[in-house]
């Protein structure tokens, strides 16, 4: 238990309040943790390392770009290859969906996020990470896109169809409450919103199993 608090301690000192213990190793990490993205979770690397580092042993893959599609195979890659292979994963995909179907790439998303959410069926808890629907609207006011609020409306779906192993942190609504966590543009976060978002991704973490 002392070690369960120890994370929790750290980021109440943050600011953050959690209702949680955590389940880590503050001396030596045992959680193995698979974080994957795109440049949302790219620009993050640091602000995770130095929230998420000192607690577990994680492998972090974010590829600026990259649709649900385009990143699918480093999830899978990892589950079967890693050892161990990631007990915990969080998934921070879909805005590039988002934004390429707002100029007429359909990149296929609903069978990619079913593809993707197989390839971690072996985990033990899966963090989902909505999307910001600032991506529906990435290329103007007149973007008539919903990918965003359709690929957040099957993450809620997918944690309600399976509460045991799904867990949601909707960074969609955290980034409309706190626009002053994003940069120009309405998608990336700023360091403000890096360091918020790998205190949640921690929070998160803390629940899991």
């Amino acid at each position: 238990m002392r070690r369960r608090l120890a994370l929790l301690f750290a980021l109440l000192l943050a600011g953050v309040l959690l209702s949680a213990c955590y389940s880590g190793n503050t001396m030596s990490p045992v959680a193995h943790v698979g974080i994957f993205g795109d440049s949302i979770t790219y620009d993050s690397a640091s602000a995770i390392e130095s929230t998420l580092g000192p607690y577990y042993a994680y492998v972090l893959n974010g590829t600026p770009g990259d649709t649900i599609a385009e990143e699918t195979p480093a999830v899978g890659a990892a589950m079967a290859n890693d050892v161990p292979p990631p007990n915990d994963v969080i998934l921070n995909l879909g805005t590039n969906d988002a934004i390429q179907t707002g100029v007429g790439n359909n990149t296929n998303w609903q069978r990619s996020f079913a593809n993707l959410l197989s390839d971690v069926d072996s985990a033990q808890c899966v963090i989902l990470v909505t999307v910001s629907t600032n991506a529906d609207h990435y290329w103007g006011p007149t973007q008539t896109s919903t990918v965003a609020a359709q690929i957040n409306q099957d993450i809620y779906d997918t944690q309600a169809a399976d509460p045991g192993l799904y867990q949601v942190i909707d960074w969609n609504s955290l980034v409309h409450q706190n626009p002053d966590w994003l940069q120009s543009g309405g998608i990336h976060p700023n360091a403000t919103g890096q360091q918020e978002l790998a205190n949640w991704y921690a929070l998160a973490l803390s629940t899991c199993p």
